[in-house]
């Protein structure tokens, strides 16, 4: 599969779910990595001729649709989706690489990603809102690697016993794998993200259009 052209590979997964294009993405060399990226963002429509030449389950969707001439595959957005699915250490890589690559498209995508760090910009009232579904355990884990600012944001919005509690494990946490420490992070992130959409909370810096009146 990595031996197909990169915009080959970037029509294929840009069909797929978010967290299968992000493993698939995982598995090709580093270096082709963020040319499929940037593929996958810029493929916004193709053809159905080319589709049906590259991937059966998309020849039936064609088929389906009948005299379509273009079908909605990629884009920015897809992109984003997919990066919610890495791990940190290889969304870094690939942004990293787009940096170079494409700047404007590196500094794009960074403005829709929430990371966890990016909790200090989420209001008191919507800190607390996401607090209340996480647990002190993924908490005290997703904390370990983060910077005083967003420890401090966490600690003045949750419980002073949860937030002594926290405190303390942290202090006498051993050594964990980053990874580990990833998970934990990215299932707060999917909550963050899972009440944005459901209107719950307001992300600032998501652009004009979020101004908050």
């Amino acid at each position: 599969f990595s031996q197909e052209h990169p915009q080959t590979i970037a029509v294929v997964l840009a069909k797929l779910k978010p967290k299968q294009t992000s493993e698939i993405i995982s598995l090709l060399p580093q270096d082709l990595q963020a040319e499929v990226v940037i593929r996958i963002a810029e493929v916004d429509q193709v053809s159905p001729e080319i589709l049906s030449e590259i991937e059966e389950v998309i020849r039936q969707e064609l088929t389906a649709l009948g005299g379509v001439q273009r079908f909605k595959v990629g884009g920015v957005e897809k992109v984003v989706d997919m990066f919610a699915h890495l791990d940190r250490s290889r969304e870094k890589k690939i942004l990293d690489k787009l940096d170079t690559i494409n700047p404007p498209l590196a500094e794009v995508i960074r403005k829709h990603l929430f990371t966890f760090e990016d909790i200090f910009k989420l209001d008191d009232r919507a800190i607390q809102s996401v607090m209340r579904e996480v647990s002190n355990d993924t908490l005290t884990l997703a904390m370990k690697t983060s910077v005083d600012e967003v420890k401090d944001k966490i600690f003045r919005n949750i419980s002073s016993r949860a937030a002594e509690m926290i405190r303390e494990d942290l202090e006498v946490m051993g050594p964990v794998r980053l990874s580990d420490v990833e998970k934990a992070q990215s299932e707060i992130i999917k909550i963050v993200r899972k009440m944005e959409e459901e209107g719950k909370v307001v992300i600032a810096g998501r652009g004009a259009d979020d101004v908050l009146v």
